[in-house]
């Protein structure tokens, strides 16, 4: 990871954010697309465009990573209620 620009380790750090599920899925193809958007921010003159990809990045992993969390824990407690229904003595029994 040494040889990554900053702002690839800084963008790489804050997908760290996300569940590791999501980011096994999704991390490559979030990171080449924020590498192009860099790209165009800095076609179009740096300073201003670049600030609003900042800004725009992490409003979204912020607005993003509570949502991903909560779906894999409403899934995990979907799963735990299936496997309850299908063998409740074994549930009683753990009480």
């Amino acid at each position: 990871m040494a040889g990554r620009p900053w702002h690839e380790r800084v963008y790489r750090t804050l997908l760290k954010l996300l569940p590791s599920e999501f980011r096994n899925d999704f991390e490559e193809s979030m990171t080449e697309d924020f590498k192009d958007q860099r790209a165009d921010a800095v076609a179009r003159g740096g300073g201003r465009p670049m600030r609003r990809l900042w800004s725009q990045t992490l409003a979204g992993i912020v607005r993003q990573a509570p949502r991903e969390h909560l779906g894999i824990l409403r899934r995990d407690i979907e799963y735990a209620w299936r496997l309850l229904w299908r063998r409740p003595a074994f549930a009683a029994s753990t009480l």
